[in-house]
């Protein structure tokens, strides 16, 4: 009866099934709304500024924090951050007790001595040289790796997004200005076909501008299809549909003017983060490197553990006996003997381990140094080389200015005008692809450092809390 009680209190769980249904999860993935109340409750929860919730204008951080929310992979990094805390309370257990009853009839009985013997008796493990500390501070570890992993993923999907950002922003600066270019192409073919019907052009120039103008159409069209496409794949990094994503205006960076002064201050402020904080941002605080850190502790961890089972657990077994009315209590003690071997083979194996996490940091940070180097010399290339085209717009400018008061005063003519325009446009779209290869190279340098050269507070914060925050909460 005693023993039907305890088994009763003891609250045992019951299977309850938690099926899968496909058509369920499409429909999850479809009906995302970034304007719901759930993603504006998490806004305000990242200390997002209260008077622009909802978000009217989307800029990079907006998209990143709608895909941290609706993010399958965070949700994925946070349930193996979940698993392996479970591991740290798992390993915490104490070897669990077990007990024994036996019960026999004796067929001789004199005297009226009691046919009956009773037995009880329990096996209480005691783990030895401190192997459940160590096995604790190993699977604390392990969580450890987890917890970093996901904000490794949250920086990971920010990355991906930054990218796409600046492709978008890059396809729409030269759709403009190729149909701007194909707007003078086709004022000049104009212009020749005046001059052809007049006689006064050969029919050889103005073909050749007719094919010019034929090849930007093709370019402006295959942009303008690639721009499309691109704005396709932000949707799907910010885990919305196209149709959804459609319908948020973009906070598309314009062309301002005027802002030589504010670029060149900017500039000058990376230099000097790049030349003299780079490494240590990227040797110190890349997630990767405290990740390695981590696991480098946890094959430590391991370690203690297969020095410590060199020293045998023992199991305490007291009993006690009724037998025939006689009361018999004892004592028995029982262990593997480790002795013999003394767990060399795992202690070796564990030390080559160690070994092994210790070389692989050493890489890691071989690399980073390796992509740094490689990184800042794209970054400074790009910014000499956009400098100097820089330069070449300010006369080309000049030029034009010149060409379109000389054709006031009617010293040149319309081709004159518009070749000198046509001139300026072509230096412009090197100007911005140089300018895209620059901002190329400022993401990379941001993913290698792990360090946002802008708004960094707000990114760091978002991530961090990201990282942390469940959505269910």
């Amino acid at each position: 009866m005693a023993l039907a009680t305890l088994i009763a209190s003891c609250g045992f769980q019951n299977y309850q099934p938690k099926p899968i249904y496909p058509e369920k999860s499409l429909t999850k993935i479809t009906s995302r709304d970034p304007n719901s109340e759930e993603f504006q409750r998490y806004l305000y929860d990242l200390n997002y500024p209260k008077n622009n919730i909802p978000i009217k204008k989307w800029g990079l951080r907006e998209l990143t924090l709608c895909a941290f929310f609706f993010s399958p992979e965070l949700d994925l990094a946070r349930s193996k951050w979940n698993f392996a805390k479970s591991e740290i309370a798992i390993s915490g257990q104490r070897p669990t007790p077990g007990m024994s009853t036996i019960v026999e009839h004796h067929s001789k009985a004199e005297g009226g001595i009691s046919p009956w013997t009773f037995g009880l008796s329990l096996e209480i493990p005691v783990e030895t040289s401190g192997k459940r500390s160590a096995r604790m501070e190993q699977a604390y570890y392990l969580s450890e790796v987890e917890r970093i992993q996901i904000a490794q993923e949250a920086w990971n999907i920010r990355h991906k997004l930054q990218l796409a950002w600046i492709e978008y922003n890059h396809s729409l600066q030269e759709a403009s200005i190729l149909q701007e270019e194909v707007q003078t192409r086709n004022e000049i073919v104009l212009v020749l076909q005046k001059r052809f019907n007049s006689g006064f052009s050969s029919s050889i120039e103005l073909n050749n501008s007719l094919l010019d103008l034929q090849r930007t159409r093709q370019n402006f069209n295959q942009i303008s299809l690639h721009t499309l496409e691109l704005k396709d794949e932000l949707a799907s990094l910010a885990g919305l549909t196209p149709s959804t994503f459609n319908q948020l205006l973009l906070d598309i960076p314009g062309n301002e003017e005027d802002t030589t002064g504010v670029k060149e201050a900017d500039d000058e402020r990376l230099t000097n983060i790049i030349n003299n904080d780079s490494q240590r941002y990227a040797l110190q605080n890349r997630l990767d490197i405290h990740a390695a850190l981590a696991r480098y502790s946890a094959a430590e961890a391991k370690l203690k553990i297969e020095i410590a089972k060199q020293y045998p657990d023992i199991t305490l077994i007291p009993s006690y006996i009724y037998d025939q009315e006689d009361n018999i209590w004892s004592l028995g003690l029982s262990g593997i003997l480790t002795l013999i071997h003394k767990n060399k083979n795992l202690i070796e194996q564990a030390k080559i381990l160690r070994d092994m996490e210790a070389s692989e940091f050493e890489l890691l940070q071989s690399n980073i140094i390796a992509e740094l180097t490689q990184n800042k010399a794209r970054y400074f290339a790009s910014q000499s080389e956009l400098n100097q085209e820089a330069h070449q717009i300010e006369l080309l400018n000049t030029k034009v200015k010149q060409t379109e008061n000389q054709y006031k005063q009617g010293i040149a003519d319309q081709l004159d005008l518009f070749s000198s325009k046509l001139e300026r446009l072509i230096a412009e779209e090197n100007l911005r692809s140089i300018d895209y290869r620059k901002e190329l190279a400022k993401a990379e340098l941001e993913n290698t450092m792990q360090r946002p050269f802008e708004d960094s507070e707000n990114i760091n914060r978002d991530i961090e809390l990201s990282s942390k925050k469940n959505k269910e909460d």
